[in-house]
């Protein structure tokens, strides 16, 4: 891992998704920066749906998705965006 990076497979100061230890269903995201003082943590109740309230557990709860995990979610999100723009045009058209 870079010294100044969370994980090596966002670049520097992108945001990278977290979830938490205890609910697995859940998401943040923070920026790439190791410092936690330079960073946010920002619930992601869009990314997915029925994730619910955000759980009452430490930060320190708070883990970065792998790579594959990483990359699955990202595919399926782009596959669900896909999907609703679609709709959307059908109703247009219709």
């Amino acid at each position: 891992m870079d010294n100044d990076k969370i994980v090596n497979y966002a670049g520097y100061g992108r945001h990278i998704p977290l979830k938490c230890k205890n609910h697995p269903n859940k998401r943040w995201s923070t920026k790439n920066l190791l410092h936690i003082g330079a960073r946010t943590i920002f619930y992601n109740l869009h990314s997915v749906e029925g994730m619910g309230p955000e759980c009452m557990c430490l930060a320190r709860d708070l883990v970065p998705l792998t790579e594959e995990e990483a990359r699955r979610e990202e595919k399926a999100r782009r596959k669900e965006d896909a999907r609703r723009e679609g709709e959307v045009r059908k109703k247009k058209a219709d």
